[in-house]
């Protein structure tokens, strides 16, 4: 008998605790994806550098520390902004075929098998995408499919949970997965 009350009570615990944790930590999905994309980019931003040939000058990661001060913050600023312009006039970005298949050349995209391409309306890679998509098909390669997703970002298969947008295109990459490897309902293992 204890341990029927222990549970009951347990239960009723978590009935009125639980709904007001999530409450409190419950964030929208636009919260979630702006810190996503801000530390997204940051991560990019650092990890570019070192693809991009540049003068044998010691390269420096940026500082994106908040500062109280206004002047001391806005001299970061400018110290970035001039970094920043720096780097972009003073380096090239490799045409490595290994880095883009997009400088492949024609020869070898015709090797490639069937490409599947899922691009999201909302997704810095987007032209980047098309762009591909159309050069293996003018080179002659095999363009399996071209879906583009409406109203998701990149990175859209880490908020599966919290949007039915998110769900239906991870439906579409799991089909998309499934004719690649030519897997059927019928298919046994």
């Amino acid at each position: 008998m204890a341990l029927v009350c222990e549970e009951l009570n347990r239960c009723a615990y978590l009935e009125t605790f639980l709904p007001l944790a999530a409450e409190i930590h419950k964030r929208s999905l636009s919260q979630s994806l702006a810190d996503t994309a801000v530390l997204a980019a940051g991560h990019a931003f650092d990890n570019l550098q070192d693809w991009l040939e540049k003068p044998s000058k010691e390269k420096q990661k940026l500082d994106r520390t908040i500062s109280h001060s206004d002047h001391v913050g806005s001299e970061k600023a400018n110290t970035r902004r001039s970094f920043i312009m720096d780097l972009l006039n003073n380096s090239t970005v490799p045409r490595d075929p290994l880095i883009s298949p997009l400088y492949a050349t024609d020869e070898v995209i015709r090797q490639l098998p069937p490409v599947y391409f899922i691009a999201c309306h909302l997704d810095p890679l987007l032209d980047d995408t098309i762009a591909f998509a159309s050069r293996l098909q003018a080179a002659g390669g095999r363009v399996a499919s071209v879906d583009l997703l409406p109203s998701i970002p990149h990175g859209f298969l880490n908020f599966t949970l919290m949007s039915p947008e998110c769900r239906r295109g991870a439906k579409i990459c799991l089909e998309r997965i499934k004719q690649a490897l030519g897997y059927t309902e019928n298919a046994t293992v």
